[in-house]
């Protein structure tokens, strides 16, 4: 056994507080690396923790077996030695598990690509709580060693909850909001490795020399690590974003990527901010787009191949954004026969929205409510996005207040014409409120007799969601439980018959006369043969415009019947026009609802069981 100094009870009282605090980060940082990759951040911290602290628990009963015959420090030490090893590199192995998954997903083999991923991330789950699980054991050995007093095991114990609170204390209010997780990785890791190396060198007399030099290189490369986040981070980021290109090969895989274009990345304390250069869309597809928009024609220098990403899900993409927008502002109006004067938009931070509404002169106040201060900044300053938003928020009729819709809501007295929910899809419990009864109800109170709300609905239609959940009953559920007497879907439908699209393919296919299409539907990959080259143009042209549907709501406190005559409102639209009009209400479906389905803060259905698993792909 290592002859070792005494320490004061004050040092063991230290080392234990900074131990905890670190222990407790490393369980909400796993966490948040896997929420940020997978959808349901509740369920990834919950079995995050429980795992955590189950391997925590098997750490404690094992650490008298496995240390028995050396010195308390001494196991101490190499404990957070190999700590310092895992915690920096743990963030960074969840995103590398991510990068196997996509490799596996481009092979159509999601499923394998998704236990792989699960088995690596449960791996470094096990390792570092089972490591953290061993040193309370430890130090409360060391504290009846060094201390005579009776009293010493409670107040170690004591310090550790105490550590424990300033680690949950200062991971969401200090660290998440300000640094990257990567960072934290390291930051977290480096405690770890310094309190080995006050062992080393204050507290053990010899043989430690081995373990010295060990320390100053982990001790280095932590720092090294902390100096190149950022060309750290943006290796990842571009796996993320250019998955198809880094999953050609395992050589692929694991290259940098120095010509690709770089990720910006803006953090904000809601979420991170991404603007990404997509691939240039190849042909025919990027002649599809002029043949059913007159955006290019019009707006040669219109930013191509450009994207944004909340938290790594798809917002718009410069190219073809007008479809979703302009379907998304203006179908409701013509509708409505009227165009309201007095309007609430709430989300929608990049404007793009907003931009729509205020091609209208007869609207007087837009209420514009958001939360991330930081988005409607960027929107505001940033070259791309005040571009795409034509600088918007210069508008005078526009009246930003930062705040969480909920609430606002909630709180607010106010009556709109019309209110407009531009929200991320709810992958989780947090977004759920805003598509919940009691939001839908605080909606319904502030729209005036004769006003409108419209809502995307992400997931409806397709035939997962029918599978596992039935999106459509979910949100009709719902929105009938809120009140609401009329509910129309209505979607961004394009026309199949449109020669010029048909043109193009006709041309592109050459002298094709079949093909052969795969198909994935309920989770079975099948394959099917389209004969006749009418059939095949046909197939093609529906496959394009399959690409770009998006479904909507649209409701009136009032019930109202059919679906009102076109109204051209004499604004320049670049997509939206009198045929597209009606082809955006022909996929009404049954009105069905179930009281079971209803969504509520109090009881939940979205997002449906499907979605507690699902990784997160850009595209």
């Amino acid at each position: 056994m290592d002859k070792s100094a005494k320490p004061s009870s004050i040092f063991i009282y230290l080392i234990t507080i900074i131990l905890s605090a670190c222990s407790l980060i490393y369980e909400l940082l796993i966490a948040q690396s896997i929420a940020s990759l997978a959808t349901n951040t509740v369920i990834w911290y919950s079995l995050t923790i429980g795992f955590y602290l189950g391997a925590m628990g098997v750490g404690a009963l094992l650490c008298p077996f496995i240390y028995t015959k050396k010195s308390a420090w001494r196991a101490l030490c190499e404990v957070e030695i190999i700590l310092s090893v895992l915690g920096s590199v743990a963030v960074g192995v969840i995103y590398l598990a991510h990068m196997f998954m996509t490799y596996l997903w481009v092979r159509n083999a999601f499923f394998r690509g998704g236990g792989l991923f699960f088995i690596m991330i449960l791996i470094m789950i096990l390792s570092i709580g089972f490591l953290t699980g061993i040193e309370l054991p430890l130090l409360i050995r060391i504290a009846k060693e060094t201390q005579q007093d009776r009293k010493i095991t409670n107040r170690v114990l004591g310090v550790d909850y105490l550590g424990a609170l300033l680690g949950g204390v200062v991971f969401p209010l200090f660290l998440i909001p300000h640094y990257k997780l990567l960072t934290i990785g390291f930051g977290v890791a480096l405690l770890n490795i310094m309190v080995a190396g006050s062992i080393l060198f204050f507290i053990q007399q010899k043989k430690v020399f081995v373990k010295k030099i060990i320390f100053c290189f982990l001790w280095s490369s932590i720092i090294f690590g902390i100096w190149n986040v950022d060309h750290i981070q943006q290796y990842f980021l571009k796996k993320y974003y250019y998955y198809e290109k880094a999953s050609q090969n395992l050589k692929t895989l694991f290259q940098l990527q120095p010509k690709d274009p770089k990720i910006e990345r803006y953090h904000s304390p809601y979420q991170n901010i991404d603007i990404v250069s997509v691939s240039k869309i190849e042909e025919p597809f990027s002649l599809l787009i002029n043949a059913y928009s007159q955006k290019f024609q019009n707006e040669p220098d219109c930013p191509r191949n450009k994207a944004l990403f909340l938290d790594g899900s798809f917002q718009f993409w410069t190219n073809f954004e007008e479809l979703y927008h302009e379907y998304f502002a203006h179908v409701p109006i013509i509708f409505n026969q009227q165009v309201p004067k007095k309007v609430l938009v709430l989300g929608g931070g990049d404007g793009l929205l907003l931009r729509e509404l205020v091609k209208y002169s007869e609207i007087q106040t837009i209420t514009h409510v958001d939360l991330d201060k930081e988005m409607i900044h960027l929107a505001k300053i940033h070259p791309l996005l005040k571009r795409m938003n034509k600088d918007v928020f210069k508008d005078a009729r526009i009246h930003v207040i930062f705040h969480d819709a909920y609430h606002y809501l909630k709180e607010s007295k106010d009556q709109f014409d019309a209110i407009y929910l531009d929200f991320p899809k709810a992958e989780d419990y947090r977004l759920s409120k805003l598509y919940s009864q009691e939001f839908f109800s605080f909606v319904r109170k502030h729209l005036t007799a004769k006003g409108y709300a419209v809502l995307d609905a992400p997931d409806v239609g397709s035939s997962e969601a029918v599978k596992f959940n039935n999106y459509d009953v979910i949100y009709r559920s719902t929105l009938k439980a809120a009140g609401f007497q009329t509910i129309i879907q209505y979607s961004t439908r394009l026309e199949i018959d449109n020669s010029q699209a048909r043109s193009i393919f006709d041309e592109a296919i050459g002298n094709a006369n079949e093909i052969t299409v795969t198909e994935i539907g309920l989770g079975v990959v099948h394959t099917k043969r389209i004969v006749g080259r009418q059939a095949v143009i046909t197939r093609l042209v529906q496959d394009f415009t399959g690409d770009y549907k998006q479904p909507f709501f649209l409701v009136t406190k009032n019930e109202r019947i059919g679906i009102p005559q076109y109204k051209d409102l004499k604004i320049p639209l670049y997509i939206l026009n009198e045929k597209r009009y009606y082809l955006a209400f022909e996929d009404q479906v049954l009105e069905q609802t179930s009281p079971q389905k209803i969504n509520s803060i109090m009881l939940p259905t979205l997002p449906g069981l499907s979605m507690w698993w699902r990784l997160k792909l850009p595209y």
